[in-house]
């Protein structure tokens, strides 16, 4: 009975589990031309984490997780730097959670979107970052 119940133990706490930060609105000043730099325009972050197997979740200690507020720190210090293409905001993102976080992460998806008009019906445009 005991190996049963440590089993079972074990196969819940490998599950996959996903933390995520979705429509994190920021007034930025990303842009390939000087006037969306200089003007700024809203743009609209999603993060998502995906956390290594291997953390005990029953113990309800945050350091069994990744703290979201540490995330949205991160986020916001990345989006205060102007950048000229959104390619490189989503990269410099990526690289600041791996640097921070690489032991506890197993994926990571972030989409950085904006509002744009290009002359014709268009709710938004992303770059989206997958590792």
């Amino acid at each position: 009975m005991r190996l049963e119940r440590y089993i079972m133990s074990e196969v819940k706490n490998q599950a996959e589990l996903k933390i995520a930060l979705e429509g994190i609105r920021f007034f930025a000043h990303h842009g390939y031309y000087e006037e969306e730099r200089l003007s700024g325009q809203e743009f609209i972050l999603d993060v998502y984490v995906t956390l290594q197997n291997g953390y005990d979740l029953s113990k309800d200690h945050i350091q069994e997780t990744i703290n979201y507020e540490g995330i949205y720190k991160l986020c916001t210090e990345v989006m205060e730097e102007p950048k000229e293409l959104l390619e490189t905001v989503v990269f410099n993102l990526k690289e600041k959670m791996k640097e921070k976080y690489d032991e506890q992460i197993s994926h990571l998806s972030i989409r950085l979107s904006k509002h744009v008009n290009l002359g014709g019906p268009l709710d938004r445009v992303f770059v989206e970052l997958s590792e």
